[in-house]
């Protein structure tokens, strides 16, 4: 029965030509995910810190900040339909991601007062996942523009001049060939 409906729907992907990627909802998506995981861990932290002993709530407000941050490119190419770009920027940030929240859950006076090498890492780490989802976001606007790019390169039908023999004496033939 799935394996039906798996067929079904590839052949009618196939008689369908390609649309645009939603380009605006897959923007929107990922600013939406990365500005309101910034947002909600900031004031998960920010109600932690009038009691700073607090070290449980702190940490699950860096978590959600981080793993927003991991989900805003991923969701964004996901939505424009760039299955590679999303792996792409996806591994990059579960990198940085892993780095920082490893530190977080294995020094216990990381985010208090710790030693200088662990509380820059981390900074570091969740620095550039930061950028790295920007530039991921960022790189979804231009979905439309690399679709209608594939859309253009698949189009193409390239003429190759061969030399022949047709039946009626020599001469130049041209063929038909698949995509250079």
């Amino acid at each position: 029965m799935v394996a039906l409906l798996c067929l079904a729907q590839t052949r009618s992907r196939a008689d369908t030509p390609e649309r645009d990627p939603p380009v605006a909802a897959s923007v929107g998506s990922g600013v939406a995910l990365g500005l309101g995981s910034l947002f909600a861990g900031g004031l998960v932290l920010g109600l932690a810190a009038q009691d700073e002993r607090d070290y449980v709530q702190k940490r699950v407000g860096f978590h959600v900040i981080i793993d927003g941050l991991f989900l805003a490119p991923i969701v964004s190419h996901l939505i424009a339909r760039e299955w590679k770009r999303a792996v792409v920027f996806g591994a990059i940030n579960l990198a940085l991601g892993s780095v920082a929240l490893g530190l977080l859950e294995g020094t216990d006076s990381l985010l208090d007062s710790g030693e200088a090498g662990p509380r820059i890492t981390f900074g570091a780490a969740v620095a550039l996942e930061l950028i790295v989802a920007a530039v991921g976001v960022a790189d979804s606007l231009f979905a439309g523009e690399r679709a209608a790019e594939r859309r253009r390169k698949q189009a193409r039908i390239p003429v190759l001049p061969g030399v022949g023999m047709p039946r009626t004496g020599q001469g130049l033939v041209f063929t038909l060939g698949g995509p250079l």
